[in-house]
């Protein structure tokens, strides 16, 4: 039996490890892999390196935070090339002014203090909320994450999600089986802004995931896989 392809999308500063429990999990319905978002410094850059990973034919497509943005942009650039769509913890717009002046000083920080303090300190406490004091095996993982990817790959990430595109535009557009999923408890991509997105694809399955802030891949690992296996098995209409 041939599985069907699927590519799963790293957020900001994340690797295939963010990723993990669903990588394990999903490997005997699934051609599961990882995109590697280390090069491009635009969004349609990173885009165009998912596109060029799918390579011929077509596959399932599962994006987390950043990496939900960048499963967007591809399915406004290559809709054909995507059966099913999943997008966790995500956002569709562009940065507001106030968010962009922050990437700004963001890229600062990563110079003054460096990437482990200001994920330590900065990103951790705002991905994890009130899980970041009982689960710092998890804010180790992200400061590992963010370490071995380093400076560069931090700044030309920052870059890309300064600068982007409003896709709010494509969310009407998509024709494919599309999950929308989010943690009860994410301070950085609202229950309320995922609902939203929800409404404006027609036919997409909203998951909120309880107990649960902006890593619910792997705070609740379990249910992240299970809402996953569903969506998969959803026919496409490709």
């Amino acid at each position: 039996m041939t599985h069907p392809r699927l590519l799963l999308v790293p957020g900001l500063m994340c690797d295939a490890r963010v990723w993990g429990p669903q990588l394990d999990a999903l490997q005997t319905i699934a051609n599961a892999s990882v995109v590697d978002l280390s090069a491009p410094d635009t969004l349609t850059g990173q885009a165009r390196a998912v596109i060029e990973q799918i390579g011929e034919g077509s596959c399932a497509l599962a994006g987390f935070s950043m990496g939900g943005i960048v499963a967007l942009e591809v399915m406004r650039l290559a809709p054909e090339r995507i059966t099913h769509l999943a997008l966790w913890d995500s956002n569709v717009g562009a940065d507001p002014p106030d968010k962009r002046k922050q990437r700004y000083v963001q890229l600062a920080q990563a110079t003054e203090i460096g990437l482990e303090a200001m994920t330590r300190n900065d990103f951790a406490p705002y991905y994890l909320g009130d899980l970041a004091a009982s689960r710092p095996d998890l804010t180790d993982l992200l400061v590992q994450m963010a370490l071995d990817l380093g400076p560069e790959v931090f700044r030309r990430q920052i870059i890309a999600l300064r600068d982007r595109h409003d896709n709010w535009p494509v969310l009407p557009t998509i024709r494919v089986p599309t999950l929308i999923g989010c943690g009860e408890d994410d301070q950085v991509c609202p229950v309320e802004r995922s609902r939203i997105m929800a409404e404006r694809v027609e036919g997409a399955e909203l998951v909120v995931i309880p107990d649960s802030a902006h890593l619910p891949t792997l705070e609740q690992p379990e249910i992240v896989t299970a809402a996953l296996v569903g969506w998969l098995q959803r026919e496409s209409e490709i």
